[in-house]
């Protein structure tokens, strides 16, 4: 089934008399949402350690990164590694994106507010809640609640990478031991697009400052074939674009000994440098690693990498 969202704003007109109006469609096709997280494209360790997370009986699983960065379409396909019929799965969501099988979905409303909706679904008994975004203190600290009395909790947060999503809970005014106790995985997630395999060419002079801006070493590009878009505008595979379909990169954050004792010895300030240094010790991979990889296995261009993660 094909759905549409429709999101209009007015906006000014150099004209008095034209009322002008900015309009985004979002198509959502049921058919096509994915229910296998290898489909998402993960790399292999993120992969393993998302799988980790989402096998615990209870915990949080925050999914974070800006709009547009695939943070729902991950979730709909990590709920589906956890749904069976002997599962309860609510989800309170505004709006219900995807619509899954064997789910129980709220949709939020004026009346239902997304902390009535938390409230109320603790009587009916769920193994799994989904909650689409933790927007403020209340809704945070009834989601975490939720995560510490046995439920396996998944949500999503806006922020940039994965150890600034613990910063915002602290900054929302969650308690430290809150944090620490119940987030099972911090997943920040970006989408990148793949080059079209069909008319991509061998980039014979890569920009060095922009490879080692991402990271990587002059040792790196003797190993690695670094690839570019082609000019083709005759390839009937990507239609001239140079680039065909998107994959996610994740940094996917753990919560082991270490990063609980590094929380919960916060005073007045997350250090979230010292909270990426550990996560990296324990395994890691970092958002501008993951996109370098992808660039020297020629799946990516080195701009593209740049563009996604910044670094």
């Amino acid at each position: 089934m094909l759905r549409v969202r429709v999101s209009v704003l007015p906006i000014a007109s150099a004209k008095q008399e034209v009322h002008a109006e900015s309009i985004v469609i979002r198509v959502l096709d049921d058919r096509k949402v994915l229910t296998d997280l290898r489909q998402i494209g993960l790399l292999e360790d993120a992969y393993a350690r998302f799988q980790e997370a989402i096998r615990q009986p209870h915990g949080m699983i925050i999914l974070t990164g800006p709009t547009g960065s695939g943070k729902s379409t991950t979730l709909v396909a990590a709920l589906h590694q956890v749904v069976t019929p002997k599962v309860n799965v609510l989800t309170v969501e505004d709006p219900v994106e995807y619509l899954m099988r064997g789910v129980r979905q709220i949709k939020l409303s004026h009346k239902l507010t997304l902390e009535g909706a938390l409230r109320a679904i603790l009587q009916h008994d769920p193994d799994v809640v989904m909650v689409g975004e933790m927007r403020d203190q209340e809704t945070a600290e009834l989601a975490i609640k939720l995560a510490n009395t046995g439920h396996l909790t998944f949500t999503t947060l806006h922020t940039n990478d994965a150890p600034s999503a613990v910063s915002r809970l602290y900054k929302m005014g969650v308690e430290p031991f809150l944090i620490a106790y119940a987030i099972n995985i911090v997943v920040a997630q970006r989408l990148i697009r793949k080059l079209c395999v069909s008319c991509r060419v061998i980039d014979s002079e890569p920009d060095l400052d922009q490879f080692r801006h991402i990271g990587s070493s002059d040792e790196d590009l003797a190993d690695a074939t670094i690839y570019k878009a082609s000019s083709d505008d005759k390839c009937k595979k990507c239609k001239g674009t140079g680039y065909k379909g998107r994959r996610a990169i994740a940094e996917t954050m753990l919560f082991t000994d270490k990063i609980l004792s590094l929380i919960m010895a916060s005073d007045e300030i997350v250090d979230e440098d010292i909270l990426r240094k550990a996560a990296v010790e324990d395994g890691m991979t970092t958002l501008p690693d993951a996109a370098r990889q992808l660039v020297l296995t020629g799946e990516t261009r080195l701009e593209e990498a740049v563009r996604v993660t910044g670094s």
